[in-house]
């Protein structure tokens, strides 16, 4: 009975720290924008190149309210916003912050993109 609660304890430590390892990472950081543009569907989004930390470059989805949420006028806003500061750094070889994860992969959300000086 003891070697089986052992194991058993050692099991969920051990699930513990893969599951708190794979968890999102959101943070704000320096990338280079090499493309930005509409999918065919309409949706806004931006490949990144990570400048601090590196990582390669990936394409984040900036969020899009749905034409029923309350709030659509307020979001639509801020995305029309991030996606202005995302062109215009750009158009201007500049860096931007994006606030993302890049370990969740291409096609994940970017909840922020600001200009960096």
């Amino acid at each position: 009975m003891k070697k089986k609660m052992l194991v058993l304890a050692i099991c969920v430590v051990v699930s513990a720290l893969f599951v708190s390892s794979a968890m999102a990472a959101f943070d704000w950081r320096v990338c280079t924008i090499s493309k930005a543009g509409t999918t065919s569907f309409g949706d806004l989004f931006i490949e990144v190149t990570g400048v601090t930390p590196v990582f390669p470059a990936t394409i984040f989805m900036l969020p899009l309210p749905p034409e029923t949420d309350p709030t659509y006028a307020v979001q639509l806003t801020k995305a029309k916003e991030m996606y202005a500061a995302a062109l215009t750094a750009w158009s201007n070889s500049a860096n931007v912050w994006v606030y993302c994860d890049p370990a969740l992969g291409v096609g994940s959300p970017a909840a922020g993109v600001a200009t960096f000086r």
